[in-house]
């Protein structure tokens, strides 16, 4: 029997060209700066370890989103085979519990490089209150979602005779309410920088750096926001 593949119109082959680039692009940026830190500086610390986890977890996030495209994602559901269709929503708890996760290590990347940036207490505090927010908010969804079937393993088991999950309306809030406090979460992390910047690094040579990486903060930022608002438009219980 064939493998099936979504329609030629369809937006999962955008989807999956995304995270292909998406793969490229970060492994030549991670390569770029393990690089840099162990041939050049020599100095390798904790941030680096972090990092190199986050860069895993996001390997691992966008080859199960590539996979998730032969299962129906991105494509409408009156298109997907129900053995198809199965299989997708079989694989959407583990592929949510892994977003979670990465966002949050991804997150914890860029804190442990903001810390080398400046000792100064109200820059600190600020961070370790960020990085608190991270932690509390990502344990609280990740054991909200890993608990919303009784028992367990049903979450895994659409097709499970008498199933109690927790209603779709409730998730869809669910996912809602972490991609909120990941804005906030974003836009503290873009506050905190600038706010060095403005106060303290006014002549510095680190400013350009930080100035690279608040860059690259607006762009998280903005894809937060369009997360969040493509959650709240888009049901994926009824066409994933």
């Amino acid at each position: 029997m064939a493998t099936w593949r979504p329609p030629p119109d369809s937006p999962g082959y955008i989807l999956e060209r995304l995270n292909i680039a998406l793969i490229v692009v970060s492994s030549v940026t991670m390569i770029a700066r393990m690089g840099t830190r162990i041939f050049i500086l020599r100095s390798l610390g904790w941030d680096d370890l972090i990092a190199c986890v986050a860069f895993v977890l996001l390997m691992a996030y966008s080859a199960m989103k590539i996979i998730s495209v032969s299962m129906g994602a991105g494509t409408h559901i009156d298109q997907v085979p129900q053995d198809q269709l199965d299989d997708f929503f079989e694989f959407l708890p583990t592929f949510s519990l892994l977003f979670f996760v990465e966002i949050a290590m991804i997150r914890f990347s860029v804190i442990a490089f903001y810390m080398k940036l400046s000792s100064d207490r109200w820059y600190r505090w600020g961070l370790y209150a960020l990085a608190f927010i991270n932690l509390s908010v990502t344990m609280i969804v990740f054991f909200v979602f890993l608990t919303e079937c009784d028992p367990i393993p049903d979450l895994w088991d659409v097709t499970a005779p008498n199933r109690n999950c927790m209603s779709k309306a409730a998730e869809r809030k669910l996912f809602w309410s972490h991609g909120i406090v990941g804005v906030i979460l974003d836009l503290g992390l873009l506050f905190l920088p600038v706010t060095l910047i403005c106060i303290v690094m006014k002549f510095s040579k680190k400013r350009a750096q930080v100035l690279l990486v608040i860059c690259v903060g607006v762009l998280a930022l903005i894809a937060g926001i369009m997360r969040v608002t493509y959650h709240i438009m888009i049901d994926f219980s009824t066409d994933p």
